[in-house]
Order: C-alpha cells, then sequence, then structure tokens
C-alpha cells in the first residue's frame, strides 16, 4: 500500500512538473503589461495619421468632403468651407496596420483578434471570419452615404444596416440559430446608428471611442488616436478665415467605428450616452411631427457649443458624461454606473442652451 501510495504521489508531483514547464495556451484575458500597451498603441497609430494627411489635401482640392453650410443645411452645417470626410479610410488603413501586427495570421490559433475574442463565445470559432467582412460592409455602406453627400435614403440606409448585421451573423444563419441572429443584427443596427448620428461634433465620436477602449483594446485605442488630432485641434485654410477640422470622420468612418465598438463588449457601455441623445431627438422630433431622423442642432453637443464651450470643452464634458457607465462596468457597478451617467446626462441637458427656433 505505501509502495502504490508513493507510486501516486511520484506521478501527481511529475503532472505538476510538466504542468510548470508546459504551460497552457496564452488567455485573451491577461492583461497587457504597461510597456505593452504603449508599444501597440505606437505601432498602430501613425496609419490613420499618415492616411488623414495624405487624403485631405487631395480630396479637399476635388471638392470633396462635407460641403460648406448652404440652403437648408446652413442651419446644421456651420462651416464655411468643406471639410473632407476621410476619417473612415484613416481608421481603415489602421485596422489593416493592426492586422498585420496584433491578430495572428491564418491558419494560426486563436481565430479572433484579441479584442474580438469575448464575441467568440457568442458566434462560435468560424465566428473569427465574420469579423473583416463586417467591417468592411460597415465602411463600405457609410462611404456610399458619403459619396452619395448624405443623399443616401433613410430607408435604404435602414436595410443596408440590416444587410451589415447579416453579415456580421452569417456564422448563427449557416447553423440555423436565427433568434442570436436577429439579436445581434439588432445590436449592430442599434451601434451603427448610435455613433452615426453622435458623429455631430468635432471630436465627438472619436473622443467616445477613445474611451470605450483605453482598458480593453490598446489596438483600437492606438487607431482612434492617430486620427483624433485630425477631427479635433484643426486647422486654417488657404486664404485665411476660422479654424476648420482637417478632416471629418464621415459616414464611412462614424459606421466603422460602430462596428468597432460592437465587436468589442468591453467598450459598450459607451453607447449609453448617444442612446440617450438619440432618444431624446427622437422624441423630440416626434412631438414637433418631424421625422426621427431629420437633422438639426438640437444635440446635446449643440447644445454645450451655444453656450460658448469650444470644441475641445464639448468634447471634454461629452466624455466626462460617457465615464461612469464606462469605469462602473470597469469595477463591476455597471448599473450604478449607467444611473450616473443617466443623471449626468439629464443635468447638461436640463443646464445648457436650448436651440433657437430655426430660420426658413
Amino acid at each position: 500500500a505505501v509502495g502504490a501510495g508513493g507510486g501516486c504521489g511520484s506521478q501527481q508531483q511529475r503532472q505538476r512538473a510538466r504542468g510548470r514547464s508546459e504551460p497552457g495556451p496564452r488567455s485573451h484575458r491577461s492583461p497587457l503589461s504597461a510597456v505593452a500597451y504603449t508599444q501597440c498603441i505606437g505601432a498602430v497609430a501613425p496609419a490613420p495619421e499618415c492616411c488623414a494627411v495624405a487624403l485631405s489635401e487631395p480630396v479637399e482640392r476635388q471638392g470633396g468632403g462635407v460641403p460648406a453650410a448652404a440652403g437648408p443645411d446652413r442651419a446644421r452645417k456651420l462651416q464655411a468651407r468643406p471639410v473632407p470626410a476621410v476619417g473612415g479610410a484613416a481608421l481603415l488603413l489602421g485596422l489593416l496596420v493592426s492586422a498585420l501586427v496584433a491578430w495572428p495570421w491564418p491558419g494560426s490559433a486563436p481565430a479572433w483578434p484579441d479584442w474580438a475574442a469575448p464575441l467568440s463565445a457568442f458566434l462560435g470559432a468560424s465566428g473569427g471570419l465574420a469579423i473583416a467582412p463586417a467591417l468592411a460592409a460597415a465602411f463600405a455602406l457609410g462611404l456610399a452615404d458619403d459619396l452619395s453627400r448624405g443623399r443616401l435614403r433613410p430607408a435604404w440606409k435602414l436595410l443596408g444596416q440590416l444587410a451589415v448585421g447579416a453579415v456580421l451573423t452569417w456564422p448563427l444563419l449557416a447553423r440555423g440559430e436565427l433568434a442570436p441572429a436577429l439579436a445581434w443584427t439588432a445590436l449592430a443596427v442599434t451601434a451603427l446608428n448610435a455613433l452615426n448620428t453622435f458623429d455631430n461634433a468635432d471630436g465627438a465620436a472619436p473622443g467616445l471611442g477613445l474611451v470605450g477602449f483605453l482598458g480593453s483594446s490598446p489596438v483600437l485605442f492606438g487607431v482612434l488616436l492617430g486620427f483624433l488630432p485630425f477631427n479635433l485641434l484643426g486647422r486654417r485654410p488657404r486664404g485665411g478665415g476660422p479654424l476648420l477640422p482637417a478632416a471629418y470622420l464621415g459616414d464611412a468612418g462614424s459606421h466603422l467605428l460602430g462596428m468597432m465598438i460592437l465587436l468589442t463588449p468591453a467598450a459598450w457601455p459607451v453607447l449609453v450616452l448617444p442612446l440617450l441623445d438619440l432618444a431624446r431627438l427622437s422624441l423630440l422630433r416626434a412631438s414637433i411631427g418631424q421625422a426621427p431622423w431629420v437633422g438639426d442642432r438640437r444635440h446635446l453637443a449643440h447644445r454645450l457649443a451655444d453656450l460658448g464651450l469650444d470644441r475641445l470643452s464639448v468634447m471634454g464634458v461629452l466624455l466626462l458624461i460617457a465615464a461612469p457607465a464606462v469605469g462602473g462596468a470597469a469595477v463591476g457597478l455597471l448599473w450604478p454606473g449607467i444611473a450616473a451617467t443617466c443623471g449626468l446626462f439629464g443635468l447638461a441637458v436640463t443646464f445648457s442652451r436650448a436651440p433657437q427656433p430655426e430660420r426658413a
């Protein structure tokens, strides 16, 4: 009996030794060191920056981008000259660089990029194959709206967003899991619209993405960090005039950013603020007989700007409102954090300036 016990003990000791010498697969959730986090950001941030620099001048010379305020758009578009809407291309280039820097090569394990690994529990192992097509579809839909100068009909835009959701959920559809596929498609439409409508002030949508990706994805944080200065800090146009952003995110960029947030569940709490603003405006527009998708200057960012805040201050206030939901989720206090964001949003709406009646 003693010999058997000793043999069993020796076997257990050998197994423990092998466990120490042969570690298992690296976990997606292992935290990055500060040095690795910084290196990851530094590797991808220059790509969108270079793209914005390279595309802004040619697009502006060709008369592209978001047009200057004129006609019925004068009430909500204040820029005196067109601004290149090249943010989508800048973010897409950053994602392509991140694919080379941070994603595993095809055929290696795991098949999911680190920042989207939690979705594998929902879409399955083959879901990783849907990530790149979903990002490309979101970009293509927004680009179509940008090229049409915002004249894409709301019904067609909604159908396009549903198609983007179908591209993301095809692994579920292939397995006959209709209910989860419909749920994820609804989430996709929600995220795309939330970011598309929140992109109504310089730095608002990219800054919101930075808050969401700060602790969850250094890759996506770096992508947005490289573009934000061109959308926020501005430049003086040739021939003089007021400072303008060097580039707008555009529909291509806002749709792409919405899909990036959807693919990063840890960043979902940042959607609380844009959804609050969208719900408030939808109810307000319905109450005065307007369609919910009609653009105007009633967003919270516009109300803050009417108080005299500059673009950097407006972005700072918006991020301050969004921060409790994100921080609360990070420390296990999601619902108190959401409640705090809702409270701050209500205070900001209450004490900001209501928009002036629009002139015909």
